[in-house]
């Protein structure tokens, strides 16, 4: 839902993007996180383990098989320019399960993983901005490092909540900044566009200084959540 939402109002207030490679974005991306905490319950269980991955184990079966439809159903409505344009995110995204799944432990430790998430997940809604003459250039960059740091918070914080790490991640400590700065570049921008943001910065600086206050499944819930606020600006 939220590749959907920003691609949304990228293509309101950025560049055109048509509906059906939208609807198919989300179903990548959905069946790619599927497909990983698929591979990831392959392995024994550990102590402490995720609840999402204490769900995948439990309806591995169910879970598979709709994978498995919605891909098919992906795969026959695939129009060539959205193959095109999406390849090096494809090209990222395979050496990422590589990394993760297929590379022995001590090889596994150097990936940067959430980072590569967060790029792959950036660079997967962003890329009709690349392709597109008429995106301005100063709105895309802009966008696009905020929206980099925004996703990049969202992953190493619900990574340290569910290692019962409750403190802020230092990544915390810029998105008040973050905020500020896109509320003053909406006026040589986009105002819906930074507005959006700024709210998620603002909520997701809100949540990491109240994390202790909830549990890791409420903090990962909500820290998804308030990536929806594009949906405000629609």
């Amino acid at each position: 839902m939220a590749a959907i939402a920003w691609q949304l109002l990228l293509s309101r207030t950025l560049v055109p993007i048509p509906r059906a490679d939208t609807l198919t974005l989300g179903a990548i991306i959905w069946c790619v996180y599927l497909i990983d905490h698929l591979l990831d319950t392959l392995n024994p269980p550990v102590p402490n383990e995720p609840l999402r991955h204490q769900f995948t184990r439990k309806f591995r079966l169910p879970l598979s098989l709709l994978a498995a439809i919605i891909l098919l159903a992906v795969f026959i409505t695939l129009n060539r320019s959205f193959v095109l344009q999406s390849l090096p995110v494809f090209g990222l995204l395979i050496c990422h399960f590589i990394a993760v799944h297929l590379l022995p432990q001590n090889y596994k430790q150097i990936w940067p993983k959430e980072f590569a998430v967060a790029a792959i997940f950036t660079l997967g809604v962003s890329t009709p901005i690349f392709f597109a003459y008429s995106a301005e250039p100063v709105t895309a960059i802009a966008f696009l490092l905020a929206f980099l740091l925004l996703c990049l918070w969202n992953c190493k914080s619900i990574d340290s909540w569910e290692h019962s790490i409750l403190a802020p991640h230092w990544l915390s400590t810029l998105q008040l900044p973050a905020a500020i700065g896109c509320l003053i570049s909406a006026k040589f921008t986009s105002v819906p566009l930074m507005l959006a943001l700024a709210l998620a910065f603002f909520l997701s600086s809100l949540l990491a200084h109240n994390a202790s206050k909830f549990s890791p499944l409420a903090l990962r819930v909500a820290a998804d959540a308030l990536l929806l606020t594009p949906f405000l600006a629609l």
